[in-house]
């Protein structure tokens, strides 16, 4: 085993959420909310790191997307290379169920990112919900 995989298995950097099985990431995240780290003095997605020291290279041209729809999850079986357009379009295909929506406008004390994060979309679509731009 790697230095680097020990390390990332060992040193506590996420949380297992037994619910749905995402390795959430404790760390830094970037401003849409997905989780970075430092490898060697450069800052890059930690799912990126994951998905290398589990599974191997990213081919060149690829990202990797979250099957799991949690930017904060470094699971590397919730991994996927694909292209960018691929990811685009499965993150497209995410829908917000009308009690989703209720929940969303009723806040309960959450973040607009803290909801982002819980129902697989970005913050901007979390703040046209509450704004009555979308699902009115």
């Amino acid at each position: 085993m790697s230095y680097h995989r020990k390390q990332f298995i060992e040193g506590r950097h996420y949380s297992i959420n037994k619910k749905n099985g995402c390795w959430e990431w404790l760390g830094a995240l970037n401003t849409k909310g997905y989780a970075t780290t430092s490898v060697n003095r450069v800052t890059k997605l930690a799912s990126r790191t994951f998905y290398e020291l589990f599974c191997g290279k990213i081919p060149i041209g690829l990202v990797v997307d979250h099957l799991c729809r949690n930017p904060k999850c470094v699971n590397s079986t919730h991994l996927e290379p694909v292209r960018q357009i691929e990811n685009v379009r499965r993150g497209l295909r995410v829908k917000l169920s009308p009690k989703d929506v209720v929940d969303i406008r009723s806040a309960n004390g959450r973040t607009q990112r803290e909801m982002a994060v819980s129902f697989g979309v970005n913050q901007s679509e979390i703040s046209r919900i509450i704004n009555n731009k979308r699902y009115a």
